[in-house]
């Protein structure tokens, strides 16, 4: 073999070897490339992801905020309503009461003349007077405050406090 020949071998042999490093380095670089591409599609798919997880919890917030004030007002509403009512109820017990404690204390009354009627009081008709009187004294006592109490009630409900 001669030298040429064996140098003709060489440089052949030399530029294989060198278009097979320069393939590889292309392949990897492709690789890298496409790996790049893939890594940036899947950042902006995960991006995308939270994107729309995001916009979905502000929608969320919102329909719970506005279901919170819905409920708030609802609530509102059902509380004044019950306040109403009581108020009612309790003017109604309290009218009813008011008649009743008049009629024992006009009863008693009526009880204290027949009482102080009587030509001669024996000593259990004079303690009975006793306790009438001091019973009367009481729900007169009792009716004071109470009307007192009912014009306070009024003059609230009246003002809107």
């Amino acid at each position: 073999m001669s030298t040429d020949s064996a140098v003709s071998i060489f440089i052949i042999g030399l530029g294989l070897g060198l278009i097979t490093a320069l393939a590889n380095i292309i392949q990897i670089y492709i690789t890298g490339l496409m790996a790049d591409r893939r890594q940036t599609n899947d950042w902006k798919r995960q991006d995308d992801v939270i994107a729309r997880a995001d916009e979905r919890a502000d929608v969320l917030a919102e329909r719970l905020l506005e279901s919170n004030k819905q409920i708030a007002r609802s609530a509102a509403k059902t509380s004044g309503e019950l306040i109403t009512r009581v108020d009612e109820i309790h003017t109604l017990v309290n009218d009813r009461l008011t008649k009743a404690l008049n009629g024992q204390l006009l009863a008693l009354e009526g009880q204290l003349a027949v009482l102080t009627e009587i030509t001669t009081p024996t000593q259990s008709t004079l303690l009975h007077i006793g306790d009438t009187q001091k019973q009367i004294a009481a729900l007169r006592e009792e009716l004071k405050v109470r009307t007192a109490q009912q014009g306070q009630l009024d003059a609230k409900r009246v003002g809107g406090i």
